[in-house]
């Protein structure tokens, strides 16, 4: 059964998912604490807290990637990006079709949140005879 905090060996622990994030806050404290009342803090806790950080940022970003598929599509070239209605317009439906289908035409969503189309992705779905 694999645990988030592992014992390697002398002096080393390996710490995985909730055990950094439980070590990062915990460091946190700890140093937070000794500076109120006025402890030494000595520079080795600061570069314990920054690893830790490092760590549980690395594996935000690692599940984030996971989750997403880290993959951004290209934009679509301006000339060749149209919206909703105009996608509704060649594949002879309604807007509310389009955003219904908005996937299968590989629509993406604005900065804005509006959705724009490829207008060849468009053309050639509607010739596909795929428009229900």
């Amino acid at each position: 059964m694999r645990t988030d905090a592992e014992h390697l060996g002398a002096g080393v622990i390996l710490l995985r998912g909730q055990a950094v994030r439980d070590m990062y806050l915990l460091v946190s404290i700890a140093i937070r604490k000794m500076t109120t009342e006025g402890y030494k803090v000595e520079p080795k806790l600061f570069d314990l807290q920054q690893e830790l950080l490092h760590g549980l940022n690395a594996a935000t970003d690692e599940l984030s990637k996971r989750r997403q598929g880290d993959v951004a599509k290209e934009p679509i070239p301006q000339q060749l990006s149209i919206g909703s209605a105009e996608a509704a317009e060649i594949l002879g439906c309604s807007r509310r079709h389009v955003q219904r289908i908005a996937r299968s035409l590989d629509g993406r969503r604005t900065g804005a949140g509006a959705l724009e189309f490829d207008r060849n992705v468009v053309m050639a779905y509607g010739a596909g005879g795929l428009v229900a």
